[in-house]
């Protein structure tokens, strides 16, 4: 079956690390350069996240309201702080 994709050339001034970086890239993985970018590049643009993904990270950006300060200075105070520790309940940590 013949594809009916068409492909345009492209150039792209990048510096010589990014450059290194994206040809060692595309050798770990046994592709061309060409083949390693276009992946790179199509991951970036099609990558869609799902509502509660877009959610949480939006929440991340502004600062969710209900996001409380978590204690870290114990384990015990850093658990109530997140609403995980049960006086009922005993934990046993590993260490």
């Amino acid at each position: 079956m013949k594809s009916n994709t068409t492909y345009r050339r492209l150039s792209l001034e990048i510096t010589d690390e990014l450059y290194q970086k994206l040809a060692c890239g595309a050798q770990q993985r046994g592709w061309s350069l060409n083949e390693h970018a276009t992946e790179l590049l199509l991951d970036a643009v099609y990558f869609e996240p799902n509502r509660l993904t877009e959610r949480v990270i939006n929440e991340a950006r502004c600062g969710a309201p209900h996001a409380g300060v978590v204690d870290t200075s114990s384990v015990e105070a850093m658990m109530k702080s997140m609403g995980l520790y049960d006086n009922e309940i005993k934990f046993c940590l590993p260490f």
